[in-house]
């Protein structure tokens, strides 16, 4: 299974390939060598998530998460302001990742944080965690609204999260198939790369320029496409 994590300059990374090189996974050592910024710090704790991730026996992961989650929670406890720490912490609180007890709660107060902060990728998360009720009441308009936010972001986790929603209907959102259509012919357009600018790729949850940025689609004509009006209403 792949997990995604946020990184530093983008929204959920597409996979990150570097040299596999030894790293200590003894937290005492790694606690004797901090780097001195809460940003070092948090990029130290996503090298060790990502060094996990390379790593092909499952089993032989867990030091490795160990470093990053104590990591993480060393530089939110300090109440930092790097907001990936906080959108990460929250990612290894919803998987547990072999250190920790899944805790829905905590996930959803650090994703809440790092929105604070300025964050708006974890609008994402913070929708699914509304539409199943998970770290807080179950409540899908709360959901539409979080989903909203990084669908205009070219998000296609989002936009497919609110196909689904107004594709079947969820509690009193009744179905609307003309919203689901668009959403889902934009998901296709998406896939099929013909969005916003040159060289512009699409990874597993989102869409990004050649320097990761998150791009906005566009149609055909390379108008802007959003999912909502100007008064901010699904189209």
């Amino acid at each position: 299974m792949t997990f995604f994590f946020f990184a530093m300059i983008s929204h959920f990374p597409p996979f990150f390939f570097f040299k596999k090189k030894k790293m200590n996974s003894d937290w005492s050592f790694v606690e004797e060598h901090l780097p001195d910024s809460d940003s070092e710090r948090t990029d130290l704790a996503l090298s060790y998530i990502v060094h996990a991730e390379t790593i092909g026996d499952i089993s032989q992961r867990k030091p490795y998460y160990d470093v990053a989650f104590k990591l993480l929670l060393k530089i939110t406890e300090g109440g930092t302001d790097v907001t990936t720490a906080y959108s990460n912490l929250g990612t290894m609180y919803t998987y547990g990742f072999f250190v920790t007890e899944i805790d829905y709660f905590k996930a959803n107060e650090n994703f809440l944080r790092a929105y604070e902060l300025g964050d708006r990728r974890v609008a994402s998360c913070l929708g699914s965690m509304c539409l199943h009720g998970n770290g807080c009441e179950r409540d899908v308009h709360k959901a539409i609204e979080w989903f909203k936010i990084t669908a205009e972001d070219g998000d296609v986790m989002s936009i497919f999260n609110l196909a689904q929603i107004f594709r079947y209907g969820k509690d009193d959102i009744a179905p609307n198939k003309k919203v689901a259509d668009y959403l889902f012919d934009l998901l296709k357009a998406i896939n099929q790369g013909k969005n916003a600018n040159n060289g512009a790729v699409f990874h597993s949850h989102m869409i990004t320029d050649t320097d990761g940025n998150s791009v906005t689609p566009v149609d055909a004509d390379g108008t802007p496409i959003s999912v909502f009006d100007e008064d901010g209403n699904i189209i």
